[in-house]
């Protein structure tokens, strides 16, 4: 989309795993390869006579406003709708991360299709659940009309919600210290109490950006007070069936708000078919589960609660994948990572 005179390039840098801030049970807080996010960019121009021109990341460049006011992979995102990119300062050229630089060898993750929700419905006071079809890993692309400036919207993401179709209740949370606690499983299996999967969590971080309650998979924008607030995460991914939203002063309509199902953008090769439909639609559930989780470059266990590279995960799945996609390559980067996690007495890491 280049335009005739001067052209901008823009780069939004996210923190990624690169530099986790929340605070979690498995310590990546405190990673020792933790360093603010920084980039490297090389854009090749052609002309229409052949010569070329090469633009590249170097003092030269401008640090701007940004409207992600905080992003973490579980913690979500701080969104603020009037980010306008002013101008900040000049950039900072510093040293690359250690290590070798080298080319991605996988596909990138992207929004492979969209989904339509099944139903929305108002449980007053600015709050509605939003339900979808089908669990699947993503997140939702939703405008928002009539909010006034300053406005926060909650947009917290679940794969469960009551009979009714309520929100379920976070776990009980320690005041002193803000330590969300696990619950008993067995009494929530039985109906005795309500459960969320974010036991694991220290909610800290992004209350520093927005002071309302801390949530699991949950993103917060700040309204513009323009007349649609227009929403899409661009650091995060969720696993979910039903949206929370929170703040709401119209009620959102069903064209408004679309499901995006992402995964690594490996190609389909296979399939499977038998006279069993209860088969078969196990099989259409774990191709599902599957693509879930593979989201962000490597192998997970879950798309919700962890996001972690569990090796015993990804060695029971690989050869349901080998048949139904191709990912060599996604498996080949993986190993790679693996390798990169042992160790001189030959000990390799149960996550990478």
């Amino acid at each position: 989309a280049l335009k005739r005179g001067a052209n901008t390039l823009k780069v939004l840098v996210g923190h990624g795993w690169y530099d986790v801030r929340s605070i979690a049970t498995w310590d990546f807080a405190t990673a020792p390869w933790r360093d603010f996010p920084r980039m490297i960019a090389q854009l090749e121009i052609v002309y229409g006579d052949g010569t070329r021109e090469t633009v590249v990341s170097d003092g030269k460049w401008i640090h701007s406003d940004s409207p992600v006011r905080y992003d973490c992979i579980r913690e979500g995102e701080v969104l603020c709708g009037d980010g306008n990119g002013a101008k900040v300062g000049a950039c900072t050229v510093v040293d690359g991360p250690k290590g070798v630089l080298v080319a991605e060898s996988l596909p990138g993750a992207k929004v492979m299709r969209t989904i339509e929700p099944e139903w929305i419905r108002s449980f007053g006071d600015g709050v509605y659940v939003v339900k979808f079809p089908v669990v699947f890993a993503g997140w939702i692309r939703a405008k928002f009309a009539g909010q006034k400036k300053g406005d926060v919207i909650v947009v917290r993401y679940d794969e469960r919600a009551n009979d009714d179709g309520s929100p379920t209740e976070p776990s009980v949370r320690d005041g002193l210290h803000n330590k969300l606690q696990c619950v008993d499983v067995r009494k929530a299996v039985a109906g005795q109490e309500t459960r969320r999967i974010d036991c694991h969590f220290r909610y800290t971080a992004s209350q520093r950006f927005c002071a309302v309650d801390a949530e699991f998979q949950a993103d917060r924008i700040i309204a513009s007070g323009k007349a649609v607030e227009a929403y899409e995460p661009r650091f995060t991914y969720n696993g979910f069936q039903y949206v929370v939203l929170k703040g709401l002063r119209q009620a959102p309509k069903k064209a408004d708000v679309v499901g995006c199902v992402v995964h690594t953008a490996f190609r389909d090769i296979g399939r499977f078919a038998c006279s069993d439909p209860t088969f078969e639609k196990l099989m259409a559930m774990a191709e599902r589960a599957y693509k879930s989780n593979f989201v962000d470059g490597y192998p997970t266990d879950c798309p919700h609660r962890e996001k972690n590279g569990w090796t015993g995960d990804a060695s029971i799945a690989s050869e349901l994948a080998q048949y139904l996609f191709e990912n060599t390559a996604a498996y080949e980067k993986w190993l790679g990572d693996l390798c990169d996690t042992q160790v001189a007495s030959g000990d390799i890491c149960c996550i990478a």
